[in-house]
This record gives C-alpha cells, structure tokens and sequence, in this order.
C-alpha cells in the first residue's frame, strides 16, 4: 500500500536571498528522487509538459484570477458613489440642490442655445446635449460642483471636425450624423480609459499647449460671432479668411442686429460684474450687516447670475414687440425650434441624405484626429474644473471614476441626440457659488431644461442671434486675460501687450530656480510714475522668461500661432508633437559629463541609458577618447546614474567595446546598479572589466599601463640582443 509522502523543506536561494517553505515530495514532479511516484508513472508514458506551457498556464491562472477579483458586484457598485451618499441626504442638502440646480439650468438653457450656433447645428440640439449628461453624472460622479453639458471649447471640435465634413440637407441645414456618432465614439474612448485606468495620457498635453490652445479657441470663438452681433452673411470659419472678411463686409452691417448685440453684451457683462462685487463689509466680522442688506446682496447675486437667461429674455421680449407691430425683418432671430424631447435613436454608421451616401469607413476618415483630440479634451477641460473646485472646496475626485462618468454620459447622450459634453467651468462655478451639496443638483439641471424643451420651445422662435452671439462672447472673454490687456494698456498705451502675460508669469514662477525677477506689479507702478524709465513690461517678462526656461515657451507660441493660422484643430496636434518632442530629445540627447585623467576619460551619462541614446554615447565617448593632446585615452564609464539597460544599450556597449580593441583602448565598466550589472552579465560581454568604484577601475588601469609599458621595453631589449 503506498503511503503519502510527509511533506519536506525546499531551500531556494535566489539573488543572495535565502527562502524556506514546504512542499510535498508529489509535488516536485520534475525532482528525479520522488519516493513514490516517477516521472514516467506520472505522465503514463508521455512527455512531461514543455516550461512554455506551464508558463502559459500560470498566465492563464493569473488573469483568470485577476477577473475574478475584478469583476465583482462590489467593484460594480462602487462605480456609483450615489450608494454611499445618497442614503445620508437631509432635508437642508436637498434644499441647497435644489436652489443651486435651479440656478445652473437659467444659465445652461440661453449657452446651450447659443453653443449650438458655435457647433453649427441647429438650437435644440444644444438644450439635447444640455440634461442627460446631468443625470448620469449625479449616479456615477464624484465631485459635487461639476455640471456636464455643452461647453464652448467642445461645440467649436463639434463644427470642426464633425459638422464642416457633413453633407448639407434639403432644408439647408447641416446632417447631424457624424456630430451623433463622434458623440458616441467619444464616450466609448473615454470609458475605456476610465477601464484601464489611462489617464495618465492626458498627462502628455502640457500647461503651455491647453492654455495656448484654450486663448487661440476662445478669440476664434468670439471673432466667429462678430458676423452675428453685425448681422453679417457668408463669414467663413478659418480664421484668417474670417477676419479678412468681416472688416471687408464692413459696409453691409446691420444696424438692428449690431444694436441688438451691443446692448446686449454690455448688459451682460454689468450684470455679471453686479455678481461678482466684493462687499467691505461682508469682509469685516466686526461690522453688523442687516437683514434688508443681505437680501438685498442675494438678490444682486442672483439677478447677475441669471444675466444669461435675462437679457435673452428680455431681447426676444423686444423681437416680439417689434414683430407685433410689422417689423419683421429688422432683427434676425433663431427662428423654429423643434418642441419636444429628442427622439431615442440608435447612433447610425452610414450617412443617406438621398444626394449624398457616406460609408462607415468614410465616415471614420472624415472625423480622422477628432476621434482622439475631442475626447482628450474633453477629460482635460472636465479634470481642470474638477480639481479645481475639490481643491477650493477641500474634497477629493476619483480621476478614473471621472473618465467613467463622462464616458458613460457621452455614450447615453449620443441616443438622445446630443453632441459631446464634458464639464462646463462658468456653470461649475455657478453651481459652487450657488451652496451645491451633492451631484444631484445636476438633477434640477436637467429637469429644468426638459421643461424648457416641453413648454418653452415656441418662445425661443424671438430669440435674436445677436443676442445670443453677445452671450457666446462673453462666456469666452474669461479664457483670454483681457485682465492684464487693460493693467498693460494703462502702463503703456502705445505698447501692443501679449494677451497671456499672467500666463507667462505663471509659467516663469514655476521653472525659475535662481533668477531675479522684478516684480511686475512694481514695474507698472515705476511705468506710471515715469513711462520714460523703462523698457516694455511684456518685454521684460519675455527676456527673463527666455533666461528661466526658454522652452516653455516654445510649445506657448507655437501652438497660439498654429491654431490661428493653420486650425484649431492642427493646432492642438502641433502642440503636442513639440512637447512630446521636448519629453523626448533629452532622452535621445542625454547631459553626458566627461571627467580627464592622464591617458582617461571618465563618462558619466546623468540618466539612463535606453535605445534612443545608445548610439550617441557610443559615438560621443569614442570621440572623447580620441580626439585631444593624450589621445586615444581609455573609457571609464561610470554607471551610477543608469537604472536601466535595454538590448539596443547592450548591442551599443558591445559595439563601444570592438571600436575600442580596433584602437588599442580599454573599456572599463564602474558603478553599475545590480539591475545593470545583472542585464550587462547576462549579455556575455567578453574581455569587459567591471569594478565597483572609479577609483578601482584608475588602479587597474595604470597597472594594466605599466605591464604594458614592462612588455614593451622588455621586447626592446630582445630585439636590442637579436
């Protein structure tokens, strides 16, 4: 009867490292001294399995084991976080939901109208795109602030990539197909990033590239609603060809139209300014405030941030009189809009508009880059926001749960006819402001915008495109710093002042090391006691900017200029090709320092040593060894900066190593970290010395000169005696 063996010690030692544990004698199948079993009683004749197939097999059991940890019911719910706050809301948190959600959707309802006109797509899809990424983000998100919507960035990639390549209908307008299924495809890339935990490649776009492309989008977007404010027709969209022809088209204003807009920008804007005043006595807690005062403070805030809702208002109330009493024409308006909830329709793949049929494929390769940008920039633009206020706010967002979230609201969204959304920064702010406690103010938000889209739709009919241009205008002006325009135009009106400056500032505090730098705020002031004193502020910044760290500005301008003269949307693909290729050069083009010694060359790359800059090592110490007074000179090469070694390093070592032989010079390998030392070991470097210090290497060295000096006069003397 055969007895189960007792289980034993194993001894394994690895790396220097000694580890126990136990196994049965069955269970070392490929030991020859099994006391029960032998291989061939094993396998029953058979081959004992390949070690490509246990590897194989112990991949298998590791992904099967990591789906089972993933895909749980709990890791399922947890990509709700409404189940973990929903069951502590009260009655005050519903209360300020309510007001905040109220609040947020009179300003969406006049933006959503007025982005649709930037993404050249009829109104009502801008109010379709404008609630149901507010419900999924009151179930999947986690930041109280953040309102999903329509924004301007995001409604400008829509008319670029997706509403300029589409065929036009019979009616004159645009098909919406593509705009809808960019939606989708949007949503789709972006849940997947939140699957596989991929944000770090939103990462890639730099500070200088958003903010350069954020400045060159929001004064393409304001200058393209000129031609609306004046009541101009056949304005293209490229930016130069715009505004060559807007100043031609001059003569042709509108005065109504131009009228229109003008008031209704200004009261905008001083409506918004009523929003944003800053009581003197709300900031001293020594100093009483009355009950009429703070109403009255509540009402101001309120009244400045509906401004939106209330100049539309108010203008289609003028379009309406006017056209009461026969004037009809005066004013153009936003005419019909289609009442209703959209419809529930699947994303199509195929275009038939009856005159013009576009494939899947065709339809894939008209949207080309947009694929990828929009939804880039779109988490960007929802991340910026979302950090932003957490910060102020003091509470954290899930980064992967955000892409999630987004993902998830641009996929539902595309089946009800919306076009991609992503987080608003105005609306987020109103909605901050406004005492939001949770994400379902959102929910307020959408329901209010459906009973605009049910109740509301035959009253937009008078709402004056002007107006709506005036409203577009004054939601970008924020993006550019129209702030430091004016403090530069006091200092010197005849300067022309870089529309970043504070950005630039912002970029120099953050790479300047040990520069001086003048204050900027001083300077304006010398500038205005003596205007004859001093340079040009702007000037002065450039020069010290350019001292600190030159390159940063390299992807700044680069990518304004492009996006304004060659497209929005090449612009940004510019941008970071140059910043991926400033990541990158310093890595193809390492710092290497070269230390001389009497017949040696010490080199001491100051990073690690990949394929990029293998060969240029290689070439550079090679020409550091021959070249000079005491040349050729031996290598050291000193590795403590490496922490990596890839096969094109190795190949480049060993090429280093030939060249080297050809010349009569040695190589000696110092410093290397165990990860090196074991790669450069395992390549079977032949007639490589490698030392733990540089000074061992030095003493090697001279001893290695001095048996050769030896050998070479004790040759002499034979060839003297021969």
């Amino acid at each position: 009867m055969l007895m189960m063996p007792e289980a034993r010690e194993k001894t394994v030692i690895k790396s220097g490292q000694t580890q126990s544990f136990k196994m049965t004698s069955c269970e070392l199948l490929d030991q020859s001294d099994c006391p029960v079993f032998s291989q061939n009683d094993v396998y029953q004749g058979q081959s004992p399995p390949r070690q490509g197939a246990k590897r194989i097999s112990q991949v298998g059991m590791k992904l099967k084991q990591c789906c089972l940890q993933t895909f749980t019911l709990q890791n399922f719910l947890n990509k709700f976080p409404i189940i973990h706050w929903l069951p502590k809301y009260r009655c005050d948190t519903f209360q300020s939901d309510l007001i905040a959600g109220l609040t947020v959707g009179l300003t969406v309802i006049p933006q959503g109208l007025a982005y649709a006109q930037v993404a050249d797509l009829p109104a009502q899809f801008g109010l379709y795109s404008a609630f149901i990424g507010c419900f999924i983000y009151a179930l999947m998100g986690t930041s109280k602030d953040i309102t999903l919507g329509p924004t301007a960035i995001l409604s400008l990639m829509t008319a670029t990539f997706a509403t300029r390549v589409s065929p036009v209908l019979p009616s004159g307008e645009k098909d919406t197909t593509i705009a809808l299924l960019m939606t989708f495809m949007c949503g789709i890339f972006q849940f997947i990033l939140g699957v596989l935990k991929l944000g770090i490649l939103v990462n890639f776009i730099s500070y200088p590239v958003i903010n350069a492309f954020t400045t060159a989008a929001a004064i393409t977007i304001g200058f393209g609603q000129v031609k609306n404010i004046l009541g101009l027709d056949d304005i293209p969209d490229d930016f130069i060809d715009m505004v060559y022809l807007t100043f031609k088209k001059l003569p042709e204003t509108r005065i109504w139209d131009m009228t229109m807009g003008l008031i209704s920008f200004v009261l905008v804007t001083l409506l918004k300014i009523i929003r944003d005043l800053k009581w003197v006595k709300a900031r001293d807690p020594e100093n009483q405030v009355s009950i009429f005062h703070l109403i009255l403070r509540k009402c101001l805030w309120i009244i400045g941030t509906a401004s939106n809702a209330i100049v539309v208002i108010s203008a289609s109330g003028v379009v309406a009189i006017l056209e009461y009493r026969g004037m009809t024409d005066y004013i153009r308006v936003t005419g019909h809009i289609k009442p209703g909830l959209p419809e529930f329709t699947l994303p199509r793949f195929q275009v038939d508009t009856g005159n013009v049929t576009l494939s899947t494929g065709q339809i894939f390769s008209n949207l080309g880059a947009g694929l990828v940008i929009v939804p880039l920039l779109s988490l960007v633009e929802a991340m910026a926001v979302g950090k932003a206020f957490a910060r102020v706010n003091n509470y954290k967002i899930d980064p992967s749960q955000e892409f999630l979230a987004i993902g998830v609201s641009n996929i539902v969204s595309a089946f009800f006819q919306s076009y991609p959304v992503t987080g608003s920064f105005s609306r987020t702010a109103v909605n901050s402001q406004s005492g939001v406690r949770t994400p379902m103010g959102g929910v307020w938000t959408g329901g209010l915008v459906i009973l605009a889209l049910c109740v509301l739709t035959p009253w937009f009919y008078y709402i004056p495109k002007s107006a709506l241009a005036a409203v577009i205008i004054s939601a970008v002006i924020p993006m550019v710093e129209y702030h430091t325009v004016i403090e530069l135009w006091r200092a010197n009106s005849k300067s022309l002042p870089m529309i970043e400056y504070l950005t630039v500032i912002e970029l120099w505090r953050a790479n300047s090391k040990s520069l001086p730098m003048i204050e900027y705020l001083t300077v304006i002031e010398l500038w205005r006691a003596n205007s004859k004193s001093l340079p040009m502020i702007e000037y002065l910044t450039v020069i010290e900017l350019w001292r600190a760290n030159k390159f940063d500005l390299v992807p700044y301008f680069i990518t304004f200029i492009c996006s304004l003269l060659v497209g929005i949307e090449y612009g940004i693909l510019i941008g970071v090709g140059i910043s991926l290729v400033m990541i990158l050069y310093p890595t193809a083009r390492p710092k290497i320092e070269y230390t001389y010694r009497p017949g040696v060359v010490i080199v001491t790359p100051t990073q690690g040593l990949n394929f990029p800059a293998a060969e240029y090592m290689e070439s550079r110490a090679l020409e550091k060894s021959l070249n000079g007074d005491d040349a050729p000179r031996h290598i050291v090469l000193n590795m403590e900066h490496m922490t990596d070694l890839d096969y094109t390093a190795i190949q480049s070592l060993k090429t280093l190593q030939v060249d080297c032989g050809l010349h009569n010079v040695m190589l000696v390998l110092t410093n290397g970290q165990s990860r090196v030392t074991e790669r450069i070991q395992s390549a079977n470097l032949k007639n490589v010395s490698m030392f733990e210090t540089i000074s061992e290497a030095l003493t090697k060295l001279e001893t290695s000169e001095e048996d050769a000096a030896l050998t070479s006069v004790a040759c002499k003397e034979e060839d003297c005696r021969l």
